[in-house]
């Protein structure tokens, strides 16, 4: 498997619906998980981006482990190029769309190597003999950047967001299983939704580190009625298709497309037969 990531993702972008972004990791309570994670830990240093990046960075991280583990090979890559590099920029490269707005030569060098890269990959299996295979006990990766100026080029490195893997692996499954123990116990309410001022007085979590893991607490006291509870409405776990704004409009431009067709079907009939 060829696995890649750009190197700031949606970090220009604020998703939120916490529902969604706390189902990558299969929380069993995904939206607490997330906004406790946005309200206390986002940003909080340079490697715990926000939830959005992270599901993207960790997604890549287990799931190239799962493959190698499985005996499959993976080849990761993180996208770096200057002057700046998000979701899907990369493109570019690939099939030539999403074009930057600033080009530069060395940009020119990276298309090569892509081009080079796929090639190699589709043809032989490997992208480069000088790509290591996943391996992850290093989590080795590699950063493709190109600077001619600072003699930068492609190379391999270790660490693929590893305190940020960590965290979400370790301490924010950790607060998962606490949630859901408290709710068992009945320290929870019923719908409990984390708020501002709940986070900031009742949830001690943990930051782990690589060095030193650290587990994650969450202490809630119970409520009662009259306790502030976040104003978000409810979250449904039901996303059917027939329940989503487009499907009426999906149904009715193809009711269209098949009356368009059967009165150009009509059409030709009746000329074909239409006496001389």
């Amino acid at each position: 498997m060829l696995c890649g990531v750009a190197e700031h993702e949606f970090e220009k972008f604020q998703y939120n619906n916490y529902y969604v972004s706390g189902r990558f990791l299969d929380f069993e309570n995904p939206v607490e998980v997330v906004m406790i994670y946005r309200s206390n830990y986002t940003n909080s240093s340079a490697a715990l981006v926000n939830s959005d990046s992270s599901s993207v960075f960790v997604s890549a991280a287990t799931y190239s482990e799962a493959l190698v583990n499985a005996g499959g090979e993976v080849y990761l890559f993180e996208s770096r190029q200057k002057p700046y590099t998000m979701h899907i920029s990369d493109m570019q490269f690939f099939i030539g769309i999403h074009r930057e707005s600033v080009h530069t030569t060395d940009m020119d060098i990276l298309d090569r190597f892509y081009s080079k890269m796929l090639v190699n990959f589709t043809k032989f299996g490997e992208p480069s003999p000088n790509w290591q295979k996943y391996d992850p006990a290093k989590m080795n990766f590699l950063s493709l950047e190109v600077d001619s100026d600072r003699k930068i080029e492609p190379r391999m490195e270790n660490g693929f967001h590893e305190e940020l893997v960590n965290f979400w692996m370790i301490d924010m499954f950790e607060l998962d299983q606490n949630i859901t123990e408290q709710k068992k116990n009945g320290n929870l309410p019923v719908g409990f939704l984390p708020t501002e001022k709940s986070i900031s007085t009742s949830a001690s979590v943990a930051v782990s580190t690589i060095n030193s893991p650290t587990t994650t607490t969450i202490n809630v006291p119970k409520t009662n009625e009259t306790e502030e509870f976040s104003t978000l409405s409810p979250i449904s776990e039901n996303y059917a298709i027939y329940q989503q704004w487009w499907f009426p409009v999906l149904i009715l431009l193809a009711l269209l497309v098949l009356i368009f067709v059967f009165l150009i079907l009509k059409k030709h009939i009746n000329t074909e037969y239409e006496p001389i």
